[in-house]
């Protein structure tokens, strides 16, 4: 696919994406989560093969780096997205910050584009910063979103596109102490936090990836944390499925 064409693409995903709130809400019964795909087309084929027009399919967010084939999954999500497919794309740091560790998907683009690159990767990031930031499933009393909840904003209905906040933060379940995010932007969000988060908003799990290395399912207090991953850079790949309330891996 040539620089044009490329950048048009991104062009028009960001037209399309631009129409959609900061918050998706609605409430589909068949659904499958995709977390951090981080340049695996496998992982793209995979979800069109068995869940294309079976499912509404949720993408976590972070398409591009660590994997080899950014650009490629990039195109495909938008195209999905642009041919009026039951997709949700929801941004993730990697696709809103351009300052980012790694940022290696720069490499490809050059090998890729030569000196085009850098408007291809700003064509890109422009169109994920109006994506939305998070899906609110009402009848299964879920939220999805790509890093975790913000540390005080709790109100969805006032969260805000290209939050970094959102798609920075993480869990305390998933290992880390409650403060300030030693990945040196947001913050790790306590239990506490959390469980009063999901009370105050009436729901009951959260279903995040940004830490695509677990595949795992946190129960507290009777309310879930859903972590997914589906880069096969991290070995497993897994995606949430709804109704049935468990992990798949691949």
């Amino acid at each position: 696919m040539g620089f044009e064409e490329v950048v048009e693409k991104f062009e028009k995903l960001k037209e399309k994406l631009r129409r959609e709130p900061p918050v998706i809400f609605d409430d589909a019964r068949e659904l499958v989560f995709i977390g951090d795909v981080h340049g695996d087309m496998g992982t793209v084929r995979y979800v069109k093969e068995n869940f294309l027009g079976k499912r509404k399919i949720v993408f976590l967010g972070d398409f591009v780096d660590r994997g080899e084939r950014g650009t490629e999954v990039a195109c495909e999500v938008a195209d999905l997205k642009l041919r009026g497919e039951d997709v949700i794309i929801l941004s993730g740091n990697h696709d809103i910050c351009l300052e980012v560790y790694p940022r290696d998907w720069r490499l490809h683009l050059e090998r890729e584009f030569g000196p085009g690159w850098k408007q291809v990767e700003l064509a890109y990031v422009s169109a994920m910063r109006e994506a939305p930031v998070a899906y609110v499933n009402e009848g299964y009393k879920l939220v999805a979103l790509h890093g975790f909840i913000p540390k005080e904003r709790w109100d969805i209905k006032k969260w805000e596109k290209g939050d970094e906040e959102i798609v920075w933060n993480d869990p305390e379940v998933t290992g880390g102490l409650p403060g300030r995010n030693p990945r040196g932007v947001g913050w790790i969000i306590s239990k506490e936090e959390a469980l009063e988060f999901l009370r105050k908003n009436s729901l009951s799990i959260i279903v995040r990836s940004h830490q695509p290395h677990f595949n795992e399912i946190f129960e507290i207090n009777g309310f879930k944390i859903v972590n997914i991953g589906s880069s096969s850079y991290y070995g497993r790949r897994g995606c949430y499925l709804l109704p049935e309330g468990e992990i798949v891996t691949f």
